[in-house]
């Protein structure tokens, strides 16, 4: 963010070309994909390599089909 002299909020470049939904460029679903669903599921990683199974599974169709549609909505403008 950037502040003028008058003490006036704005975006900096960056932050208007990445941060700003429905622009081609925006960033702000990736993060929240890779926040919600591939931190989320890895901070689980210890119980998977306790009985070697693994923390998700994405590669089964119903698993990866949610997961990936939710992943293309969020990183799509």
């Amino acid at each position: 963010m950037t502040k003028d002299a008058a003490g006036r909020f704005g975006l900096t470049a960056d932050s208007a070309a990445f941060l700003v939904g429905g622009k081609a460029g925006f960033l702000g679903g990736l993060i929240r994909h890779t926040s919600t669903q591939l931190v989320a599921e890895m901070a689980g990683i210890e119980r998977g390599g306790a009985n070697r199974q693994p923390a998700a599974s994405v590669n089964r169709e119903k698993a990866g089909a949610e997961f990936f549609h939710d992943f293309v909505r969020t990183s799509s403008p």
